[in-house]
Formats: C-alpha cells, sequence, structure tokens
C-alpha cells in the first residue's frame, strides 16, 4: 500500500496543491453536502486508503491498489454544467502530473483518474477530441523533450492566483496531443442520485458495516447516528487550516475509528450526530426543494448549515443544551420534560426523537431568519458577513433552561422559536410547551400559527387566552409577544424571496393583523 504513495509522490501532489491552496479563499467556502456526502461514500470502499475534499480538485480519493482519482462533484438539477471549465480543471491536473512524473521512479505506478461526480436530471457527456482541442487553445504535437526543473517551471507557471491564467500559461508551454487523447481515455462521468437518495444508500451501507453495533430499540436512531458521526468527522476537517498535506488527507482506518469509538449509545455524542443528522436531513429538503436560489444564495445557506451543525457539536454535548432542546420543543408535559434530568443517555436519545419533526422546524425558521438576515445588504461581502451566518452568535448563552435568542434589529431581548401550532392544535397538543415558556418568559415566541393568534398577552393569563384574539394589551413588564411568522417564506422555491424581517418579524405591529 506504502510502496504506491510514498513521499517522493506526496511530494508531486504538494507541488500541485501549492498554488491551489493560495487561491482558496475561505475555509468558510468550502464543502457542499453534496461533495461531502460523496467524499463519505468513497471512504466506504473496500480499497480506499485515503480520501481529501479540498484538495487538488472537491475530492482526490488514494486506491490500494495505486490508483489516484481527481474528482470534481457537481450537484446541478437543472442547471447546464460548465464543461469546459470542468473538463480544462481536470486536464491540468491531469497534464501537470503527468509531467512531474515524467522521470520518477514511480512513473506508471501511480495512476491518475479524473472524474465528474454529478447529480443532474438530464445526461452529461464528455467532449471529444475536437472540443477538447478548442478547450484548451495550443496543443503541441508531441510532448516536451526538455523537463529540466520541471517543477520550479511549473510553479513559475502558475504564480498567478487566478486559475484561468494558470491553465492558460500550462497549456501554452506543456500540453500535447497524446496527453489529451490519454485524458479523454481515462475521464470518466459518474452519474449520481439525488442529494436525498445519496444519503439513504450511504445509511445503507453505514448500517451494513457497523451492524454489530446496532441497539434493536434504537434501530431507527442508529441510521440517524452513523449519518451525523460521518457528517461531523468530515466537516470538522473544515474547521481546521491544513499545515500540510497530511492534515489534508482523511485517511479511512481514522474514519471507521472515530466511527466505531462514538457510536456506543452510552455516550453523549451519539445525541449530537443523531441531532446533526436531522439538520442535514432538513438542509437537504430545502436545497432539493429551492432551484431558485443563486449562487450566493446557496452559498450562504451552506454556511450557515455547517455553522449549525458546529453549534449542535457544541451545545448539545452536555445535559444542560439537551435539557433545553427538550424544553424548547418537546410537546410533553413539563413534569415529563423534567425527567429528561434524570435520564441516561438513550432515554435522552428516545426523548429528543420524539421532537424530531419540531427540531426540523426550528432548523428551518432559524436558518431562514438567519438567512434573510445576512441577506439584507447585497453590497456586504460575504467575508466581512460571516458572523451573521452563526446561529450561535444569536442566542443569549445566559439562559440555560431553553434555548434563547437576541436578533438584531428585533426590539425584545429574548425570544424562542417554537413548533408550528395550527387551528385546534394549538388548543391542545401543543398546549404543553405554551405552559413551559409560560414559566421561563421569553419577550417573543415565533410560532407558526394562525395570524389571528399574533399579538401581545400578559404573562398573567391563562394559556387559553392566548387563543383568544381579544385578549391583545399593550406590552408591558409582564407581557410577551406572539409572532405567528406568517409573512416568513420557508416554503418550497420560496427561499430565494428576501423577507424584510425590520419590517415584519422584528416589528412591534404584526403585519398580517396589523396591530
Amino acid at each position: 500500500m506504502e510502496t504506491y504513495f510514498t513521499e517522493e509522490v506526496q511530494h508531486k501532489f504538494e507541488i500541485m496543491y501549492e498554488c491551489d491552496q493560495a487561491r482558496d479563499a475561505s475555509a468558510n467556502l468550502r464543502g457542499f453536502l453534496f461533495q461531502d456526502l460523496v467524499a463519505i461514500e468513497f471512504l466506504l470502499e473496500e480499497d480506499v486508503q485515503y480520501v481529501a475534499s479540498e484538495f487538488l480538485e472537491d475530492v482526490d480519493v488514494a486506491y490500494n491498489d495505486g490508483n489516484f482519482k481527481v474528482i470534481q462533484v457537481k450537484y446541478y438539477p437543472k442547471t447546464r454544467p460548465n464543461m469546459k471549465e470542468i473538463a480544462t480543471d481536470l486536464y491540468f491536473q491531469y497534464l501537470r502530473f503527468d509531467l512531474l512524473n515524467n522521470n520518477s521512479h514511480n512513473q506508471n505506478k501511480i495512476k491518475l483518474k479524473p472524474q465528474l461526480v454529478i447529480y443532474r436530471d438530464e445526461t452529461v457527456s464528455k467532449p471529444d477530441l475536437a472540443k477538447m482541442r478548442s478547450y484548451i487553445g495550443t496543443i503541441l504535437s508531441k510532448k516536451p523533450t526538455d523537463l529540466t526543473d520541471i517543477e520550479l517551471k511549473l510553479k513559475s507557471d502558475i504564480s498567478t492566483q487566478k486559475k484561468e491564467l494558470q491553465k492558460e500559461q500550462v497549456f501554452s508551454n506543456w500540453s500535447y496531443e497524446q496527453s489529451v487523447i490519454d485524458f479523454l481515455n481515462d475521464f470518466e462521468i459518474i452519474k449520481k442520485s439525488n442529494i436525498e437518495q445519496l444519503q439513504s444508500e450511504i445509511e445503507n451501507k453505514l448500517e451494513i458495516i457497523f451492524q454489530s453495533y446496532v441497539v434493536s430499540e434504537l434501530r431507527e436512531q442508529h441510521r440517524k447516528i452513523l449519518m451525523g458521526l460521518a457528517i461531523i468527522f468530515i466537516q470538522g476537517r473544515y474547521r481546521t487550516q491544513p499545515s500540510g498535506i497530511e492534515d489534508i488527507l482523511i485517511r479511512k482506518k481514522d474514519f471507521i475509528d472515530y466511527i466505531q469509538n462514538h457510536i456506543t449509545f452510552h455516550n453523549d455524542k451519539s445525541i449530537v450526530a443523531y441531532i446533526s443528522a436531522l439538520a442535514t436531513e432538513e438542509y437537504e429538503m430545502i436545497i432539493s426543494e429551492n432551484d431558485g436560489l443563486s449562487k450566493d444564495q446557496s452559498l450562504r445557506l451552506n454556511i450557515i448549515y455547517r455553522n449549525t451543525i458546529e453549534w449542535i457539536v457544541e451545545y448539545c454535548s452536555n445535559l444542560e443544551g439537551q435539557f433545553c432542546i427538550v424544553n424548547t420543543l418537546s410537546t410533553d408535559t413539563r413534569e415529563r420534560v423534567l425527567k429528561f434530568l434524570n435520564y441516561d443517555v438513550s432515554e435522552r436519545l428516545l426523548s429528543i426523537a420524539g421532537c424530531k419533526e419540531n427540531l426540523k422546524s426550528f432548523f428551518r425558521y432559524l436558518w431562514k431568519i438567519i438567512f434573510d438576515i445576512s441577506s439584507e445588504s447585497k453590497e456586504v461581502e460575504l467575508k466581512k458577513n460571516e458572523d451573521l451566518l452563526k446561529p450561535q452568535n444569536y442566542m443569549v448563552k445566559t439562559e440555560k433552561k431553553y434555548i434563547c435568542f437576541h436578533f438584531p434589529y428585533d426590539y425584545v431581548k429574548t425570544s424562542v422559536i417554537l413548533p408550528p401550532a395550527y387551528s385546534g392544535v394549538f388548543k391542545s397538543r401543543k398546549k404543553n410547551y405554551c405552559l413551559r415558556m409560560m414559566e421561563e418568559k421569553p419577550r417573543k415566541w415565533f410560532i407558526a400559527c394562525d395570524s389571528k393568534f399574533a399579538g401581545k398577552y400578559d404573562y398573567d393569563y391563562s394559556t387559553a387566552k392566548i387563543v383568544d384574539p381579544d385578549s391583545v394589551i399593550d406590552l408591558e413588564k409582564d407581557c410577551f409577544i406572539v409572532e405567528c411568522m406568517q409573512c416568513i417564506k420557508i416554503d418550497e422555491n420560496e427561499w430565494s424571496e428576501i423577507d424584510d424581517c425590520r419590517n415584519c418579524i422584528f416589528a412591534e405591529k404584526c403585519v398580517e393583523r396589523g396591530n
């Protein structure tokens, strides 16, 4: 295994990565979920040695037999892929490795295989030789013979941080006909399932590999925990700045060991993984339902989602945070929720699993509020706006009994996002968490409900009075506001529409009712 990927070979990869690393804009621009799922799927293949995300390409895969895949990953349900950009990006890697490998002792042992892994409704075909000639521009008829100091020469060619200029320079100086022919012979396009189906397929594989760890009464949660652990492991790599190639490589053994060490149901990590998987599932649903998101909007939403996973890892890793989630989102009585504090890990997991749909609704509303806030000024650069994309920056950290928020521009200092409560359901099944919030006393309840319930209420009133639209009073010391969320667009094909939070959910008057 190690005879293929020697220090000499890794040195060649480091040369290729050197200017790619300088060009990498920000860690926050990396790691779209589809790409993460593809990386996880490759890690589950038997003959894989390691996987790297955002190294030479979106995903790189080293096999025990010496094969090395450089892979572009695209999720384009409707959009037409830019095949010129994709094919020339991959040829750029292919050609450089070919030149660097020319007089190596490992020549012909390592085989670079370019791939496009894509989800798209329509079939995608790779270019033919004539098309590649037009893409590349200048193609030499024969392989360059003077490869003296090729490392230094390639470094000079890619000294600019603009990739298109790098490619133009390298192609002009080094491309040749046979390398293009070989590239096209090796280039594969792999069509993948949509993001929800791909996750389900990966969950199936994880369940088979780790079947000896399954606890029968927690089998349903087991799949989600495995998926959550895999996501946490992959995305954890994006939060560290690599100092060398070893920090980038994700070795299969490390990945498997991580899951084995945390799959136990006597560990809070299983709860963190389960909640992370629910967040991932809801994010998948949103991006699948909203083809109209712009590139900037997709990027913002992706960053918000990944920051949420980071928040979950931090917030839900202890009993206190887990209790805040249950106390905020459970439909159980206060007495039953308080028992949560004495549960063991598996009992806590089942209790949180009972909040599954409410948790997913919570993520959807929280993300849309943050998404709207961060999208208000189109002129603000994403890098300068990063703090607006972190859920943890909106939390009131001194509150230890429920998930408490303070959003900028809102005129109240404490708020809570509660599960939806429409029609008669508001009076019955949802009454339990309303009673709990009457005890905790946040100043605003963001609760998706009929607009007639929006308004101001006195905490001295009974819960039944909340459903009475005639009970609206002036906001005073011991009062709270019910915000019906009717003006926040969270449904299919609505996420590209930006809500003006200052003039709707953060305003004193309900937009729907006008009071």
